[in-house]
């Protein structure tokens, strides 16, 4: 995996010495040999640099860590709608606490300060390579078809991007999408996974259980699933939009989510619908989803609009028919109630309340300030608190800031969270990274030949 940023970067330049690199040409009229596609291609890459810092309260331990990393990517022109893309990503541990120890206290082993490097390999500070994207697309019209590792973003599958590097996915993809038509439709096939602070490849059951690989839950006996089949059709106007999913993992679960939105010139509305059900055959029955699961929830959220941002309220229930199981490796619950450094996935019978307001201070700065508060079972309760964590008040200020002129492409962000209990009397294994705790990030990246749209990890 050492070699892998070399074998992207050599190529691409011997190809380019006697061209000039230019922007992807559309018009395949303009290729005139296999050189053509090539050197007509252009090299994208991506800058990141990531300080992240956990204080718990006394007693418990406190972490650190800095990570530097260099991303290299190249597509190919575009001929007759096909191109090529690859990109690889490689990354430093600068400097940390030891994430390998556990807490003297509690034993617990470090949560979020990991997440920047390898969460299967603890003490691996050098070798944070990955292959990244490899994959070819075609695109006619307002079709696109996608084949190979790529990144990608739907509810549930997503690239939950707050560390390093997101999750990758390995696949067919499709995508319609015309601005003049009011329905949009898409879907794919995904069998291979490549979660963040991992570094490796990994089949669709081998995925889960990666975030807890030194839990009795990653010994258990897991039922086969060539993976992931989802699908998607939309309907959209100018003020409203509807859109129903449909994710099965073969042998494993079946998600459906219904989302609608509503907007004029004030107000915003939305609505989500979820439910989940289990595919898992009774013989395994100790496994991670159980023959008889289902869950769901609902989350709604209301807007108003003004001159330099919005102000938004949002409610979320969980219901009380079985634990919310979306495995953390293959991306975030996106409620309208989630927050940065957080989830309420693995719980049954909660309620989350939640207030923000996003606002557009000058033409470099967006900030936004949340609130929420989040009603969950006791966390002795392993029924319905799957990881044990206790009810909560959370606070979130989130600052980016892009530079223009002659830093044009460079981003910083800081992000502040803090994580307040609302019960006095907690066991420290209840708190230790997770209440009574602040974090705090700041990340710098510079993206060249790319925006940061072109790209799922230049934010948070």
């Amino acid at each position: 995996m050492r070699g892998i940023l070399i074998l992207l970067i050599f190529p691409v330049l011997l190809m380019a010495q006697d061209h000039e690199l230019d922007t992807i040409q559309e018009d395949s009229w303009e290729l005139h040999s296999l050189s053509d596609y090539f050197s007509k291609g252009k090299i994208k890459g991506h800058f990141r640099t990531y300080f992240m810092a956990t204080n718990n309260t006394k007693d418990l331990s406190d972490y650190y860590a800095v990570g530097t990393g260099l991303g290299i990517g190249y597509e190919t022109a575009v001929y007759k709608g096909l191109q090529g893309v690859i990109s690889g990503f490689i990354i430093h541990n600068i400097s940390s606490s030891d994430l390998t120890a556990p807490d003297p206290t509690t034993g617990v082993l470090n949560r979020y300060e990991i997440g920047l490097f390898d969460i299967e390999h603890r003490d691996n500070k050098h070798d944070l390579d990955r292959l990244e994207e490899l994959y070819i697309k075609y695109t006619n019209n307002d079709h696109t078809l996608i084949f190979g590792k790529q990144f990608l973003e739907t509810p549930v599958l997503n690239a939950q991007d707050s560390r390093m590097r997101p999750n990758l996915f390995e696949g067919l993809t499709y995508e319609y999408i015309n601005p003049d038509k009011k329905i949009n439709w898409g879907g794919g096939f995904i069998y291979r996974f490549s979660p963040r602070s991992t570094v490796d490849w990994y089949s669709t059951t081998e995925t889960i259980g990666l975030y807890n690989s030194l839990s009795e839950e990653n010994d258990k006996i897991f039922p086969e699933s060539k993976g992931v089949v989802y699908g998607k059709i939309g309907y959209m106007t100018n003020k409203f939009k509807i859109d129903l999913w449909d994710f099965y993992f073969e042998n494993l679960i079946n998600n459906s989510l219904l989302t609608t939105t509503f907007e004029n010139n004030h107000f915003k509305f939305g609505l989500q619908l979820f439910y989940q059900r289990s595919m898992v055959n009774e013989s395994f029955e100790d496994f991670y989803y159980k023959a008889d699961h289902s869950s769901g929830y609902l989350s709604t959220m209301v807007g108003y609009k003004f001159n330099k941002g919005i102000i938004k309220a949002a409610f979320s229930r969980i219901s009380n028919s079985g634990q919310l199981l979306i495995p953390r490796e293959y991306g975030k619950e996106k409620m309208y109630t989630t927050m940065p450094r957080e989830r309420i996935e693995g719980i049954a019978d909660a309620n989350a309340f939640y207030l923000s307001t996003d606002l557009k201070l000058s033409e470099s700065i967006d900030l936004r300030t949340s609130a929420g508060y989040y009603d969950l079972p006791e966390p002795t309760d392993s029924i319905k608190n799957r990881y044990g964590l206790p009810s909560f008040y959370h606070g979130v200020i989130d600052i980016n800031y892009e530079f223009h002129g002659f830093l044009n492409g460079m981003e910083a962000h800081l992000l502040l969270t803090h994580k307040l209990a609302k019960a006095d009397n907690i066991e420290p294994r209840y708190k230790i990274n997770r209440v009574n705790m602040t974090n705090f990030s700041f990340i710098l990246n510079y993206h060249f030949n790319q925006s940061k749209q072109e790209d799922y990890h230049g934010h948070k």
